[in-house]
């Protein structure tokens, strides 16, 4: 029992649950609604189709090494996001545990600075792809491999035990090949290692360039890891993608020396610039700056709360401020050589830190950026202050955590509630339509953020044996797009990592949700029905859309619930998406019976396009009363309103009391 207290009350299991506590209130209160994002759409399309191994493929141009930690998560956890984003959280914290084994390896006597070393690298703010679990799972998991193959590179040089340090020194270069078969770019982690090691040859207490020497002996078994790596890739492997590919990469130098290292050195700069500086201000600006103030309010108790937690906890850490400016200065030049070399890899490859799209270009240099951090607060010779300054980032990074993570919900609950709508509205589709969607709170970059979902609820299998090919297809609501609908262009083939793809301008079927409190709509070009807010590649492509692409008359599909969760809750956009089907195979008395049922509920329509099935409904069905109850909510959006008077008039067959009605109410002057 006595060695259990003693445990409990030991610096290291403090700093450890430090670590623990202070990570989990970063990256943990929004992860039960993290789904997918970007890539993962058409990675877990594609494995559902043909299976796990169909990763080979995927990963086959540019990181083939990815495909052998994806395949096993992939077995254990299927398509469901959940368990994706534990794993991250998980690897994510084993790097921080392991930033802190290297730190307490390195200065074993500067417990405090190797606890904050280890905290800023955890919830570093830079870094703001962590909820985007299924796709970055390699970047993550990559990091984890990258810093444990350090540490214990760090251990196996101060043992002198053969044995011990061999099995040491492979494992080491095993966990360094894992970490480069993920991203080739983490490459820059060698130079991490390397000036690790000169550190620890500073016990030895001779000069500089003995010091050096005895470092680059110590790191020669370990320079295997990139002999092999880059051996394989210069000579073994061919990359399809340009910015993965080394010879691409140094054909710019060969050809002008003096500007592309010009170029390079300013990309360096402000790339290091971005990761030691910008890094714990812009995000936190871009995240935080759109909450709203209830979110806000919580953000800031978040934040206090972890700052007071992180304060009590580091009272039980020796102090280490006493022992001169030595080690700040040594950890300040350390820090940016380490920042340099990881941002050169990055750097070489045209490529450079900017948030929030290329956040995860930090993680390399981020050991050398916290180091620097450490490295100033210890020369703040107020104790005060350096609470402060403590105080003050951990601030910044639960904040910056906080916003990103509440953003990525959001993103998600509205993009499982979109295509629950879909869901409710759209039984099936023809094959080989082309579907061109508009989503209320994120952009849509790419064609598989559409035709991903899309599949996955209507037809989850490949149309091809061979290969990936989806039997829905989608186009970028841009301007692009516009011209090729405008055009009517025909298929367009397309070929993304081995997924075929048979884009065609004339089959296309637009599913639009304007604003946040829109319902999603379904456009017929025979009759486009345009919200006021719709924007304007929607409004220029609606006559186009077939909604005659949907198969009526056939079962509805349920998205599947480890994707989608378990839906929405069936409040108007249910009714209203039940009551446009309902309109479309001329069920008029079901849309008017919905539209009753909806006003017992007390539900109306945000955006108030969304009336049309139902006025049409009391329109045909002769319930002039009900029409003009209604005239109210119309006539004060002359945009919908001089849409529904065109439509309304249109119709045949009308009582003459619904006619007055419509004359009188709807069709007045401006409409």
């Amino acid at each position: 029992m006595q060695k259990f207290k003693a445990l409990f009350r030991s610096e290291l299991f403090i700093a450890i649950l430090l670590l623990v506590l202070t990570s989990a209130v970063a990256y943990l209160p929004f992860i039960g609604h993290f789904g997918y994002f970007y890539d993962d759409w058409y990675e877990m399309f594609s494995a559902g189709a043909r299976g796990p191994q169909v990763f080979h493929d995927l990963f086959a141009i540019d990181r083939p090494g990815r495909a052998y930690l994806m395949i096993p998560l992939y077995l254990l956890f299927g398509q469901n996001p959940f368990p994706y984003n534990v794993t991250a959280y998980l690897f994510r914290l084993l790097s921080g545990l392991s930033v802190l084994w290297m730190m307490r390896l390195c200065w074993p006597e500067r417990k405090r600075s190797a606890v904050l070393a280890a905290l800023f690298f955890l919830i570093y703010p830079g870094f703001l792809s962590q909820p985007n679990a299924i796709d970055y799972q390699s970047h993550i998991a990559g990091l984890f491999f990258a810093t444990f193959s350090i540490a214990l590179s760090l251990k196996a040089v101060r043992v002198e035990k053969f044995s011990a340090r061999a099995a040491l020194t492979v494992t080491s270069i095993l966990f360094g090949l894992a970490y480069l078969s993920q991203m080739e770019y983490y490459a820059g982690f060698e130079v991490v290692r390397l000036v690790f090691l000169f550190l620890l040859a500073r016990q030895s207490r001779t000069d500089w360039l003995v010091r050096l020497k005895k470092a680059v002996l110590w790191y020669l078994p370990f320079a295997v890891v990139p002999l092999t790596f880059f051996t394989w890739r210069l000579f073994f492997f061919q990359s399809l993608r340009k910015a993965t590919d080394i010879g691409t990469q140094f054909g710019n130098l060969f050809s002008t020396p003096l500007h592309t290292i010009a170029v390079w050195l300013v990309n360096v700069a402000q790339s290091a610039a971005d990761v030691i500086l910008l890094a714990w201000a812009v995000p936190l600006y871009n995240a935080f700056s759109q909450l709203t103030p209830t979110p806000m309010l919580i953000g800031f108790g978040v934040a206090i709360g972890v700052i007071l937690l992180v304060l009590l906890l580091l009272r039980g850490i020796s102090s280490d401020s006493e022992l001169g400016s030595d080690w700040s200065k040594e950890s300040l030049w350390a820090g940016l050589i380490m920042v340099v070399g990881g941002m050169l890899p990055i750097v070489v490859a045209d490529r450079g830190v900017s948030f929030p799209d290329y956040s995860r270009y930090t993680l390399v240099s981020l050991i050398g950026a916290v180091l620097i951090l450490v490295g100033v607060i210890d020369q703040l010779r107020s104790r005060y202050f350096q609470y402060g300054a403590v105080s003050l980032l951990v601030g910044i990074a639960i904040l910056t955590h906080f916003s990103n993570g509440l953003f990525y919900a959001k993103v998600a609950d509205a993009t499982r509630s979109f295509w629950w709508q879909v869901s409710w509205r759209i039984p099936q589709m023809q094959p080989g339509t082309t579907l061109i969607a508009n989503y209320p709170s994120s952009a849509i970059s790419e064609d598989y953020i559409i035709w991903g979902p899309a599949n996955l609820i209507y037809d989850p299998q490949s149309r091809n044996s061979d290969y990936v090919q989806p039997t829905l297809y989608a186009a970028v609501p841009n301007h692009e797009t516009v011209e090729k609908v405008l055009m009517q262009v025909r298929q367009e083939y397309g070929n993304r990592r081995s997924i075929r793809t048979y884009a065609n301008y004339r089959n296309i079927l637009i599913l639009t949700q304007p604003t946040p409190n829109s319902c999603v709509q379904v456009i017929n070009g025979e009759q486009p029905e345009i919200s006021s807010s719709e924007n304007e590649p929607m409004m220029l492509m609606a006559p186009f859309s077939e909604s005659q692409r949907i198969l009526t008359n056939v079962e509805f599909q349920t998205p599947p619930p480890a994707i989608f969760g378990s839906g929405p809750e069936k409040g108007w956009c249910y009714y209203y998406e039940k009551a446009a089907y309902a309109r479309q195979v001329g069920d008029w008395k079901t849309v008017a019976s919905l539209a009753d049922e909806a006003a017992r509920l007390g539900l109306a329509p945000s955006d108030p396009i969304e009336w049309m099935p139902f006025l049409q409904a009391y329109a045909v069905t002769g319930n002039a009363s009900k029409l003009s109850d209604l005239a109210p909510s119309i006539i004060g959006n002359p945009f919908v309103a001089q849409q529904v008077c065109q439509i309304l008039q249109g119709m045949q067959g009308l009582k003459d009391s619904v006619v007055n009605v419509i004359s009188s109410q709807y069709c007045v002057s401006g409409n």
